[in-house]
């Protein structure tokens, strides 16, 4: 009974404590100390202010019932910069902080070129931020004094000091340094982590492509990405890249948000992108946003140049391998502008005739002639300083043809034979853009577009008689390709002064050609056999993602961020759900660490060489027995920067594989082949590594020193493949080091170096050869003997250690209407051997010595001189 009663006095005392703390007033016209004086009569409380920070508040009109104090307190102070605190009996008011946003865009004040990656920091309360690909910025700071820094790297850096006491748009021009030459790289002051707070990430200006080395005087921006750390080539000269352990096909190329799927000339030696059309590129090889997807091992998110829309300018290149022009200028001037970039190579032009005077003979007529040709084009509109719209338009295809006619002259009345073949492959892709800032620190960019990439081939055979009759005839057309478009949308939000909010999704329609193939074999007056392969798959791909910058106290930046992936093809749904997490923490303003998770899916595979990119390689969907591939990556690094220009990392990484397909030779071109679905094996793998970087950023001399250390292996625990035991992938390499030197002499001469080391590649060789004979002991017959060949396993031999020493010298003179710019080049200047493949070969037996096996090493470039001649105006 006292329990009880206990208990009923509690919910009284409690109901009455409650009763007391609620409140009803009502007051009208009335200044906010009035209404505080009227607050401590009935509440018994007492207010601790100031009474300045009251001028702020207007007269008030309030209708409270039934209210309790925390209530009428926020409603009081709703409009307010005002914040309240109890202590005891006592209420303290204080002046709380007001946050605007400052926004706007970056520009180059000559040509109004957006800037992608600019900075702007506050150097008084240290916080900053970078444009994003559409030059646009978003600032959230505290009311009050402001002191905001712009900078660029190649430019005049600009302050502007105001007080800020609303949302504020402010657009900046920046001047370029006018006694600054393209080698010359200036860093301002701004903290590393203002641009970049996430591992794995490189950005890099263009130049870097254009004045490394060149091969045969083209300079090639995916070299430039091969001499980055955990970064390799497959073959030599190749310009695919291979990253972290990665396969060729797991590379996303992106040109203003279009995919790429060939992004290679000359069967990969040469990629098709112009270093006079691109304008910046952003490098992800680990802690991929939320925004990207589809592939696993990195990203190049590449972005073409606007065009000057206050000037006309060009300039165009003679090289030994092919010629360029760039033009850009205002088609109105400051509201739109244009850039054309084509390049061309002439091997056929001045090849052919070489080839044909050198192996045509009487009886014997061959003709060879090969071409690639890349065109970008890019026009804008800026309707107002919230819309602009661009067109985007790439074109990139190879042409090769071969034709040989030849007589056996060997016979009395000799017969002929005719080869013929043709073939034609690559991409292209048309774009519309739409960037529109929708309101304060709300920016939404929008493409719709599409692209193809298709391979064409055309053979023929005919042997014919004396008489003209024909004895064998083959035909093969092959074709193969996949088209898709695509609508995306990407949209960015600054909520809060510590919160920055990535949203947005794409649908894509596939349509995928694996093969497209007709054959006719006909022998004499046998009835000819024919082949057709024809069949085409269909997919849908939606994504939609979420992802979030969160700042804390300016030592931790969060990217927390998730992607959601529909892809459905045939009957067959698949859905992935792929969690991205980064985390960055500055310990000063000298030292970050940083660290990172990604789950990442592909649903396309390439079939073809590891080695080469050919023309009959195939893209293909995921399917019933194809499964999509995965992979799982952490990674954590370490990053210094003592000074300006000095920067320092090191970053470890371990990486899962699932669902990869085996090394597919591509389309044998031939009557026999088989479908390509015969011939492939799913399987796992995994990497890791760990990366160190060293690069210098300003002065005249700067360059870079990186070293991998790193192993990939593979295994198909089915047993189709090395009997399902584990084995090193092909371009595992355990050692990779480069080194990268630019130096200026005077604005009339400067000079580059690079040096490449890695441990060679993977091979699979036989090992050991028997002798069978053909019948069984005791039978009749002539004694032969068969060859049987034993490969033990998967890749069971390593080429030698590779490298290569790289020299480039380039001669600059001011003209009347330009510069001119005489480039000088030596590609493997020690003439270094290195090994495309190994050969094997035996010694015969003499007396009592056994056989003896021994590989010769097939190479490929010896040292190279080449020039290139380049006008700017």
């Amino acid at each position: 009974m006292h329990a009880g009663l206990i208990l009923i006095l509690l919910i009284f005392c409690i109901v009455k404590g409650n009763a007391q703390e609620v409140f009803s007033f009502t007051f009208r016209e009335t200044p906010v100390e009035e209404v505080l004086g009227k607050i401590e009569q009935q509440t018994g409380y007492i207010f601790s202010y100031s009474p300045s920070i009251l001028h702020q508040c207007s007269l008030k009109t309030i209708s409270i019932k039934q209210a309790n104090l925390e209530q009428v307190l926020n409603l009081l102070f709703k409009s307010s910069n005002i914040s309240w605190e109890k202590l005891g009996r006592y209420i303290i008011l204080k002046q709380g902080k007001r946050f605007f946003i400052v926004y706007g865009r970056i520009y180059d004040r000559g040509s109004r070129e957006r800037l992608i990656g600019a900075s702007v920091y506050d150097s008084r309360l240290h916080v900053g931020a970078a444009t994003n690909n559409y030059g646009f910025y978003t600032l959230i700071v505290p009311e009050g004094e402001v002191c905001l820094n712009y900078s660029y790297v190649g430019y005049q850096r600009a302050s502007f000091q105001f007080y800020l006491k609303s949302d504020t748009v402010i657009h900046i021009e920046l001047k370029p340094m006018l006694n600054l030459d393209e080698i010359v790289v200036v860093q301002p002051n701004i903290p590393g982590w203002v641009k970049n707070s996430q591992p794995g990430q490189v950005e890099f200006p263009i130049f870097t492509a254009t004045v490394i080395p060149k091969l045969l005087g083209e300079s090639d921006l995916l070299k430039a990405v091969q001499l980055f750390p955990g970064v390799r080539v497959g073959m030599e000269g190749i310009a695919g890249i291979l990253v972290r352990g990665g396969n060729r096909d797991e590379n996303q190329f992106l040109i203003d948000d279009i995919p790429l799927y060939n992004a290679n000339h000359l069967l990969g030696f040469f990629s098709v992108f112009n270093s006079d059309a691109v304008k910046n590129v952003n490098f992800y090889k680990s802690s991929f946003p939320a925004r990207y997807g589809g592939h696993l091992s990195s990203i190049m998110d590449i972005r073409l140049k606007e065009g000057n829309l206050q000037e006309y300018h060009g300039s165009f290149s003679i090289g030994l391998l092919s010629s360029k022009f760039n033009i850009e200028g205002p088609i109105e001037r400051n509201r739109s502008s244009f850039n054309i970039t084509a390049r061309r190579t002439y091997l056929d032009l001045l090849g052919a005739p070489i080839y044909a005077a050198i192996n045509n003979t009487k009886d014997s007529k061959e003709k060879i002639g090969y071409n690639f040709t890349d065109i970008n084009i890019k026009l804008t509109r800026i309707f107002s300083q919230q819309n602009a719209l661009s067109l985007i338009l790439f074109y990139g295809n190879d042409y090769l043809k071969y034709k040989k006619d030849e007589k056996e002259s060997y016979y009395i009345e000799p017969d002929r034979t005719r080869d013929y073949m043709r073939g034609t492959w690559g991409n292209w892709g048309v774009g519309l853009r739409w960037d529109k800032m929708i309101s304060t620190g709300l920016y939404a960019n929008t493409v719709l577009s599409y692209n193809q990439y298709r391979a064409f081939m055309n053979k023929k055979y005919r042997h014919e008689n004396a008489s003209g009759d024909t004895i064998r005839l083959k035909k093969i057309r092959f074709k193969s390709g996949q088209e898709e478009w695509r609508l995306k949308s990407d949209l960015t939000w600054a909520m809060k002064h510590w919160s920055r909010l990535y949203f947005g999704g794409h649908y894509i329609y596939h349509v995928f050609t694996p093969e497209k193939r007709t054959t006719l074999n006909r022998i004499e007056e046998e009835m000819p056999s024919r082949k057709l392969v024809n069949y085409k798959e269909y997919a849908h791909e939606l994504a939609l993602y979420l992802e979030d910058k969160i700042t804390i106290q300016e030592k931790w930046i969060v990217h927390p961020g998730i992607r959601a992936i529909l892809f459905y093809v045939g009957s067959t749904n698949y859905f992935s759900l792929e969690p991205r997490f980064s985390i960055q923490y500055n310990w000063t303003d000298h030292w970050e660490t940083k660290a990172s998770y990604t789950l990442m899916s592909q649903y396309i595979h390439q079939l073809g060489s590891s080695t080469m990119n050919m023309p009959t390689d195939l893209w293909v969907p995921v399917s019933d027995n194809v499964k999509p591939m995965k992979s799982h990556q952490c990674v954590l690094g370490i990053y210094y920067h003592p000074c300006t220009q000095w920067h320092f990392s090191l970053e470890g990484f371990y990486k899962t594989h699932n669902h990869l397909l085996n090394d597919y030779n591509g389309v044998d071109v031939t009557l026999e082949y088989s479908d390509w679905k015969e011939n492939v094996h799913s399987g796992k793998g995994h990497s890791y590594g760990l990366e160190w970087m060293g690069q210098k950023t300003g002065g005249r001399t700067n360059g870079w020193i990186n070293y991998t250390l790193s192993r990939a292996y593979r295994w198909f625990p089915d047993g189709s493949i090395n009997q399902g035991r584990r084995f090193p992938a092909k371009y595992d390499s355990r050692h990779m080091l480069n080194l990268v030197l630019l130096h200026k002499f005077s604005n009339f001469f400067d000079i580059s170096a690079t040096w490449t080391f890695n441990n060679g590649f993977y091979t699979t060789q036989p090992l050991e050869r028997y002798n069978t004979p053909t019948h069984l002991p005791g039978e009749k017959g002539e004694e032969k003997k068969d060859i049987i060949f034993h490969i033990e396993k998967r890749n069971n031999m390593k080429t030698p250690d590779y490298h290569r020493l790289d020299l480039g010298f380039n001669f600059h003179r001011r003209r009347k209407h330009g510069i001119s710019t005489w480039s000088i080049n030596l590609y493997n200047a020690y003439c270094r051997q290195n090994t495309i493949e190994l050969s094997p070969d035996y010694d015969s037996k003499y007396g009592n010595r056994e056989e003896r096996q021994y590989f010769s090493n097939d190479w490929l470039f010896p040292i190279i001189p080449s020039f290139s001649y380049t006008f700017t105006f």
